[in-house]
């Protein structure tokens, strides 16, 4: 199984970004705990983890995620990483369909299904679900 994680920091930026050689991606939010402070979601990919049913459901970001996503933001903005403000905000269980690509479209009646992305999600999911509107719509 391969986890990802996600830091929410006060950072505000306009565009997503990934960084290449480090992994390390952002994307802007639509607010922070209040719903009204700008904010980013910074995460770095995925990795392998294990993990059965019986463990739960509790994800969240751990402390060497977070010191981790702290030491890159550092090296993009120059800041001490008081002033990120970083917060776990998520992390789970990513899913990869059998064939290793996404899955997007009608599985039933009223039914429709976009899934299987994986690591792959932040690039590809908002376009291939503009996709899949428009052709229910249409």
């Amino acid at each position: 199984m391969r986890k990802t994680q996600l830091a929410q920091t006060v950072i505000e930026i306009s565009h997503a970004f990934h960084v290449m050689d480090t992994g390390l991606y952002m994307r802007p939010c639509a607010g922070g705990e209040d719903g009204l402070q700008a904010c980013s979601l910074a995460g770095d990919g995925d990795e392998a983890f294990e993990w059965s049913v019986q463990d739960g459901s509790d994800f969240s970001a751990t402390p060497a995620f977070m010191s981790h996503v702290a030491n890159e933001m550092s090296m993009i903005f120059g800041k001490d990483a008081i002033d990120y403000k970083l917060t776990s905000h998520a992390a789970g269980v990513l899913r990869f369909s059998q064939t290793g690509k996404p899955f997007s479209g009608q599985v039933g009646d009223n039914r429709w299904l976009l899934t299987g992305f994986g690591a792959d999600g932040l690039a590809l999911a908002p376009s291939m679900a503009e996709d899949l509107v428009d052709s229910i719509l249409n």
